[in-house]
């Protein structure tokens, strides 16, 4: 079985909104809060939600901040359930 890919979650900090949907594809649920909104997104066994805020200068969104949570207490499973969450976005439909 192949490991799956590590992902610094600190690496969504910064993120258009268009390079967080290509990365993490659709969220489950969207809260929308203007300036701001949240994606949410779930695994088996972790849930990412993703804080996306609008800056004013550009008018476009960027992820400000992030919260995973997890059923898991192994040390490094932030990296694992990002990993889990952008392999789900990029595996084929159907599978």
């Amino acid at each position: 079985m192949d490991e799956a890919p590590r992902f610094d979650p600190a690496g969504l900090v910064g993120l258009t909104e268009q390079e967080t949907f290509r990365l993490l594809g659709s969220p489950a649920r969207v809260e929308e809060n203007p300036p701001a909104k949240t994606w949410q997104y779930a695994s088996s066994r972790c849930q990412l939600r993703v804080h996306l805020f609008m800056d004013m200068t550009t008018r476009s969104f960027r992820t400000l901040s992030y919260e995973l949570s997890s059923t898991d207490e192994q040390p490094d499973v932030d990296q694992q359930c990002l990993a889990e969450l952008v392999a789900k976005a990029w595996r084929p439909a159907g599978q």
